[in-house]
């Protein structure tokens, strides 16, 4: 029998991981789960009492020190299971695992729905060293998988699984929780806005939060969901109170199942969040053109606003190499492929308009569930136990 050692060093790493664990455990496999619920990234190495862990492995006289963690594992890992791998502490733990000889295995945690200049560059980097020593990449669908394999990724080391994270999607909705919680009210139409990371994007989406909250009735109560690393990033927002007043902000990843399941509208761009949206057969209004999203794809706004950081990753500082490395030929295939995508999703769902046409009925999209290919290729909350299957046959344990 394997012996898992799974890791996340943040909120979101968790919720991608906890359903393996939770597989692991109901099969009796043996695991270790070390995981940080903030929903900031923790370095073990400083932040340790941040963590917490799960385990079913008794402790033994074969511990091993693993630097990049700080301290000893009760055992050595047959199989270690992480995702974020191209950041730091993952990128540091993946070198640290495969130089004791355990086989390391990524759940993919982005959504790959198009392309544009940065999901090539992200790529590539995620292909150089050491990266490039995972032995398994679990990805959610046929659609995300071609998405990277335009882009260059190499995709002999991938499965196919879906994604594991929703495995538990209608599990433990607790709507008397989140109602207490937020003092939200039932009586009236709840809209849950996604947010974002991504300034520009930000600056549109506070511009429709205030117009909501200025031009809806008192029948409407909005929420906002904010990306993770929007506490972080935009503190002042979001302390000593939020930005836009009357708008209640969702402050904890765990709650956004009940909140999703709760809210009678969702407002967000296309992107990885609308799968809950989709998946509890919700109205979905998405923004107009996905906030600019193909501006990515044009090569004069990437070199203005992208190359100084990309440049300084790849160690290239003149704009005509980098050029090469991006390889412009791709792009003419990234637009026809975003085009016709945008297409399907601009035609199968509301958008977002200031006359808020779209607040009149909460009823969903007929598409709703037709547009589900484009995140996992089953929808059957069974990802987990396929991944567990494979991390078994790749070090030839056989699957009851």
């Amino acid at each position: 029998m394997n012996k898992i050692f799974l890791f996340a060093s943040d909120a979101r790493s968790y919720l991608d991981l906890v359903n393996v664990v939770k597989e692991l455990e109901r099969r009796k496999e043996k695991y270790f789960f070390l995981y940080n619920s903030n929903p900031y990234v923790l370095d073990p190495k400083t932040g340790l009492d941040k963590y917490n862990y799960d385990t079913n492995i008794e402790n033994s006289e074969n511990s091993i020190f693993i630097p990049n963690l700080g301290f000893e594992l009760p055992f050595k890992p047959d199989v270690v299971l992480l995702t974020r791998e191209n950041w730091v502490p993952e990128k540091s733990l993946v070198l640290d695992f495969k130089q004791i000889g355990s086989s390391v295995c990524c759940i993919e945690n982005s959504n790959w729905l198009y392309n544009h200049i940065k999901t090539r560059l992200e790529l590539l980097s995620r292909m150089t060293f050491p990266s490039n020593l995972i032995d398994r990449h679990f990805d959610h669908s046929e659609w995300e998988f071609d998405t990277k394999k335009l882009a260059g990724w190499v995709n002999y080391k991938t499965e196919i699984v879906g994604n594991p994270k929703f495995d538990n999607i209608f599990d433990d909705i607790d709507i008397d929780y989140i109602i207490d919680k937020y003092d939200l009210n039932k009586d009236k139409r709840n809209i849950l806005v996604y947010g974002s990371m991504e300034n520009e994007m930000r600056t549109s989406l506070f511009e429709e939060l205030n117009h909501m909250r200025n031009k809806l009735s008192n029948d409407f109560e909005i929420l906002y969901r904010p990306h993770p690393s929007e506490f972080q990033k935009f503190q002042n927002d979001f302390y000593p109170k939020f930005s836009v007043d009357g708008v209640k902000v969702i402050d904890n990843d765990r709650d956004v199942k009940s909140v999703s399941n709760f809210s009678d509208i969702h407002i967000s761009m296309f992107q990885g969040v609308t799968y809950n949206s989709l998946m509890h057969n919700k109205k979905l209004v998405i923004h107009k053109d996905n906030f600019g999203v193909r501006d990515e794809l044009n090569i004069d706004i990437f070199k203005e606003k992208e190359f100084p950081f990309w440049s300084n990753i790849f160690n290239i500082n003149s704009w005509e190499k980098f050029k090469d490395l991006i390889d412009l030929s791709l792009l003419e295939e990234f637009i026809k492929r975003y085009d016709s995508w945008w297409k399907d999703i601009s035609n199968s769902l509301d958008v977002y308009d200031k006359n808020l046409d779209w607040s009149l009925d909460i009823n969903p999209s007929e598409n709703n569930n037709k547009l589900l290919k484009y995140f996992d290729d089953f929808n059957d909350q069974n990802a987990s136990n396929r991944i567990v299957n494979s991390m078994n046959k790749m070090t030839g344990v056989i699957n009851d």
